[in-house]
Order: C-alpha cells, then structure tokens, then sequence
C-alpha cells in the first residue's frame, strides 16, 4: 500500500508530563505495515508534523517512533476565545500561512493547527507568526515538532540532518 491510497485515521497516544492523556485520532496514509505518513499536523501529539513517517511502538516514551521527518514545522497558536477553522482568525491565518508555502491543518476550541515547510525559513516564519498573533489577539504559539516532548526544552535538531 502507498500514500496514494485512500487516507485513514489512526489513534495516537497524547502524553503531558510525562503520563498518557488520551489518543488524537490522524489522518494518514499508510505507507508500510504498520508504517505511517502523517496528513496533516496534530493538535495535541508533540514531536510530529505533517509528512512525518512513523510507527506506533507501545515501548517508545510518546508510544511512536518518527522513522522520516518529512521537513515540515507544527505550529500551534492558541486563541483566548473559541475558534474552529471556518472562523475569520482562521481565514487570516490560511492567507498568511500560504505566503509561506505552508496551510492551515484545522482548529480546536481555542486553538488552530498550521503546517508550514522549514525551508521558509527559521526568521521569516517567526515574524510571520508573531505578526499574525499580534494582529489577531492571540495569547501565544509554539512549535509542535521543534522541541523534545519529554522536557520541552531540548531542540529535537531532526532539521540538521535536511541538509
């Protein structure tokens, strides 16, 4: 099976200091046994983005092993009021994202989900995100896939090996 086939969702473990919190359901397309693509970035996994190839391993301390980064940053930014990817903050994000070749992935409650390609550029999507959460009144933001889920401190650095 290949990554042209009809996408399914599988349930991925969620962990916050260390414990399980629950599963996010993630559209993928599966690409080996037992091997996945990531569609589109999560909400609440950390250490993954869309393109990312991985495995469900129970043994793995965030119940995955990334086996190929696929280039792309998850970007979370969290809003103080409801929004859902059909609001206006959502519309503004999208237009803004896509100058980065990037794309809005989908909203939940207060936050909304981007995907955008590392090779935009460290500097220019930092600008790009903190002008667009101080244009849109959001509290803050954070890369999804850039620091180690465990600590939340210690760069991944999955980006040195792109070239």
């Amino acid at each position: 099976m290949d990554d042209r086939e009809e996408p399914s969702e599988i349930r991925v473990p969620v962990y916050s200091d260390g414990r399980r919190q629950g599963e996010e359901s993630l559209p993928v397309a599966v690409v080996g046994p037992g091997r996945y693509r990531l569609l589109a970035s999560p909400g609440f996994v950390e250490g993954l983005a869309a393109g990312d190839e991985f495995e469900l391993s129970p043994n793995a301390s965030q119940g995955y092993r990334v086996l190929a980064h696929g280039g792309n940053l998850c970007i979370w930014i969290y809003f103080p009021r409801e929004v859902d990817a059909d609001s206006p903050e959502a519309a503004d994000l999208s237009r803004m994202v896509s100058t980065l070749a990037g794309r809005l992935d989908g909203g939940w409650s207060r936050m909304l989900v981007l995907t955008v390609p590392l090779v935009a550029g460290w500097a220019a999507i930092e600008a790009s995100i903190n002008a667009a959460v101080e244009r849109l009144g959001a509290s803050s933001w954070l890369y999804g896939n850039v620091y180690d889920p465990i600590d939340g401190i210690t760069p991944l650095r999955w980006w040195e090996s792109k070239g």
